[in-house]
């Protein structure tokens, strides 16, 4: 036995060999699956070169807490609205280990410190030159003027603003601070005019990054429960909603949705494909081997794609169903090649070698094709496709073909095609009548009622179903009216040049709303924190100003107000000295830094700093002018119309490589003419098929499933191939389907069924890409199978000899 051998080789060294391959798998999916990362933002979705798509980016970057959890409140009543939203709210700050945070209410409502906090912000950070003529207008013998002018503005303008305002302000530090306090209108609303829509800001216990999505799952789910129990214990009543929405809630349903889609549509292909198998083959043994291997691929490939990809999102998540779907057709193939030379590895992977070779490498390229495009989610998928196709066919020709060959020795008895399948000469030869009678109505469909529409909104990006996004979208439309906001997102080295960089983008700002493109903006200038403008303050005006507090306090009381028309005052004077006796210690409450930060960004590690100004743009106005290579536009509109405009290109590229990979691999195949023209006549004729069936169930491309032509028909060219190849080794139509046309079948089947099975998809771009892929590949099958040989034959005047 020492001196045993296999193939040449001694024993021992074969073993070690399969011993060496078994433990670098095993190696590469552990490690593998364990640097798998779940990436759950929905912008990673859409194609990043766009500026507008950038602007998305940089603004759920800098200006979005991923542990920040918005609460809905909504109901026909708005006393109910009102008074649930109160109690809901202190039952989560009772909650401290649910929520650091509960803000209900506009930080100057809620808490009149914080806008104390907000004016001496803004104060102590304004130009020294601004501040020292604030402080000139509060000195001896300027200061009282200033309250007389505040009490004629409350005696001669009957707006309860103005006299709430003077009352509380007489000083009108305010105005310095906010300019008349329109900035003030830049903030957060907290519910809708009516009053029937109500709105909560919920914080995390704990800081939580987007890449802690597991921690996301579990806190929105937590915070669920406690609304569930304050439901019972209140008698909320059924027609109040309370519901979940913001970041952390969208997050958590995509990564809950992945994580389905993952696992469920895996599942759910290998049972359908073993469902086929049966059916066609009813063979036991060989199916078990078979799904064991496809286990076995699809662990391989997660693993290697954990070493090369690491990232999975929503749209490349479900590689494992077209994984299945592509490679089970390799193993089809070895079964049926043992059949004929049962028990022979070598003969067995000899006769398919050079078909498993062809395929994978067609099926590989079509899908590294996809980096042509825009979209580096599908990009990565069309990697990790194309990584497990040839993993997978490795893994059939150097392992199942001995498994195969082990576990049949013998030849078992013949199993014929099912009837269902129509491969008998006159069942297809009526099959091919009805395609011709479906591409008439096919064409007169599109005739009629033109191509499928293009799609460029961001439903591709979104769950199919989705409590966040549907509040998201009651939300804004209750707060705005239906009117589109959009931001512009300005990043600048340093928080000066911030500040000149906005005051800059202002006169187009300007010019844009003389010509109707903008309603109003708002332009966060004074929110931006300068370093040096507050120690110029600090040592020059604020100490100024602080002298003189008593003085004005016994001004406003000869004047005639009451003590709390000084509360303000006393607040903004607090937080002057705690600024000058701790100048790196921060005076701004939660809340205050809370709205701050909605409209500027903390400075980076260097310095650098970003701004979001808030614009109101009229329906379909373009405002592409105003971006730069610093600033970057956050619109969903003008992105949706963006990506409208890209569609079309990118139909383009995918044409052009498609055109250039086809014909390569028609002339490596054929290397002639006429069968070239053949296949692209059979890709023609299923494309209108797939098109009037696109127009008939009123699916439209979008950004997503446009891929789908570059797959289907990179792929679904091999099928004509085959066909082809058969009529050319056959004297009839009915010996080229015997001899090919089940092998056709089962396979498109099983690539329908992996492709068909993200039609489920929780994301409706993969759900998209699936439709299309499984309809186009069925109709490619359909054609080249069925309608092609009696065309081919016609042409050739060769009459069939149907049975």
């Amino acid at each position: 036995m020492a001196n045993s051998q296999i193939n040449g080789k001694p024993a021992w060294v074969h073993k070690s060999c399969w011993t060496l391959a078994w433990v670098i798998m095993i190696a590469i999916i552990v490690i593998g699956c364990s640097r798998i990362h779940f990436d759950v933002n929905p912008l990673r979705l859409l194609p990043q070169s766009l500026p507008e798509v950038k602007g998305l980016t940089a603004y759920i970057d800098h200006f979005s807490r991923p542990d920040e959890l918005i609460l809905a409140i909504d109901g026909p009543d708005a006393n109910a609205v009102e008074e649930a939203t109160s109690t809901l709210a202190a039952r989560l700050r009772a909650r401290p280990d649910l929520a650091s945070q509960v803000i209900d209410r506009p930080p100057g409502e809620e808490d009149p410190g914080a806008m104390a906090d907000l004016v001496a912000h803004i104060l102590i950070n304004q130009p020294p030159a601004q501040l020292d003529a604030l402080a000139d207008k509060l000195s001896g013998g300027q200061s009282a003027k200033r309250i007389e002018e505040t009490l004629e503005k409350m005696t001669f303008d009957p707006s309860p603003a103005v006299a709430l305002l003077g009352g509380y302000d007489p000083l009108r530090l305010v105005e310095s601070a906010f300019g008349g306090g329109s900035a003030t209108m830049a903030g957060p609303k907290f519910g809708s005019d009516d009053g029937r829509l109500r709105l909560i800001y919920l914080w995390a216990e704990k800081p939580l990054a987007r890449e802690d999505y597991l921690k996301l799952i579990d806190w929105t789910n937590e915070v669920r429960q406690l609304i569930k129990t304050w439901r019972t214990e209140t008698n909320a009543p059924v027609e109040l909603r309370v519901r979940l929405t913001g970041e952390p809630a969208i997050m958590s349903e995509v990564s809950s949705g992945m994580q389905s889609d993952l696992m469920g549509s895996g599942f759910s292909t290998g049972f359908l494909v073993a469902a086929i198998f049966w059916i066609v083959y009813r063979r036991m043994i060989p199916l078990l081997a078979l799904l064991a291997m496809l286990t076995l691929g699809g662990l391989l490939t997660f693993g290697l794609s954990g070493l090369i990809v690491r990232d999975l999102n929503a749209m490349n998540v479900g590689f494992g169903a077209i994984l299945i779907g592509l490679t089970v057709d390799y193993g089809i193939l070895i079964f049926q090649q043992n059949l004929i030379t049962p028990g022979d590895p070598r003969r067995i992977r000899a006769a398919v070698r050079a078909g498993i070779f062809g395929a994978s490498s067609t099926t590989a390229a079509s899908f590294l094709a996809l980096h042509v495009g825009s979209q580096p989610s599908l990009a990565a998928l069309g990697s990790i496709v194309a990584i497990g196709t040839l993993a997978s066919a490795g893994l059939m020709l150097f392992l199942f073909v001995p498994w195969i060959a082990r576990l049949m020795p013998k030849p078992g008895p013949p199993t014929p095609p099912p009837a269902w399948l129509c491969l008998g000469g006159h069942s297809a030869k009526w099959v091919a009548i009805l395609c011709g009678i479906a591409l008439s109505l096919a064409g007169a469909v599109l005739w009629h009622r033109g191509f499928p529409s293009v799609d460029g909104s961001d439903r591709s990006t979104r769950p199919r179903s989705s409590e966040a996004y549907a509040a998201l979208d009651d939300v804004q439309n209750a707060l705005t009216g239906g009117k589109s906001m959009s931001s512009l997102v300005v990043h600048a080295a340093d928080p000066l040049t911030l500040r000149r960089d906005l005051e800059s983008i202002r006169p187009k700002l300007e010019d844009q709303t003389k010509s109707g493109a903008l309603k109003s903006f708002y332009l966060p200038v004074d929110f931006i924190p300068v370093p040096d403008h507050a120690q110029n303050n600090i040592a020059g005006a604020i100490p100024r100003m602080l002298a003189e507090e008593p003085r004005l306090k016994i001004e406003l009381s000869d004047a005639g107000f009451g003590p709390e028309s000084a509360m303000l005052l006393e607040s903004v004077f607090l937080r002057f000295r705690q600024a000058a006796n701790s100048p790196d210690t921060p005076f701004l409450t939660a809340n205050a830094q809370w709205m701050i930060q909605r409209l500027v960004s903390c400075p980076t590690a260097d310095g650098s700093i970003w701004a979001a100004a808030n614009l109101e743009p009229r329906p379909g106005a373009s405002l592409a002018s105003l971006q730069s290579e610093e600033v970057f536009l956050a619109d969903w509109e003008q992105t949706t119309r963006a990506i409208q405009t890209r569609i079309p290109r990118e139909f383009g590229r995918i044409f052009t490589m498609l055109g250039v990979l086809v014909v390569l691999l028609l002339i490596v195949t054929f290397r002639r003419l006429a069968d070239i023209v053949w296949v692209g006549i059979s890709l023609a004729l299923s494309s209108i098929l797939t098109l009037a069936v696109m127009t008939l169930a009123g699916w439209s491309w979008n950004f997503v499933n446009a891929a789908a032509v570059l797959i289907c028909l990179g792929c679904g060219s091999d099928y004509s191939i085959h066909m082809l190849l058969a009529l050319r080794r056959s004297a009839s139509v009915p010996e080229a389907l015997a001899d090919t046309g089940q092998a056709i079948v089962v396979c498109t089947l099983t690539s329908v069924v992996g492709f068909g099975s993200l039609a489920w998809a929780s994301n409706l771009g993969l759900a998209s890409l699936g439709q299309v892929c499984a309809l186009a590949l069925g109709l490619n099958c359909l054609i080249a199978t069925y309608l092609l040989p009696f065309l081919w034959h016609f042409v050739h005047r060769a009459a069939p000899s149907p049975k």
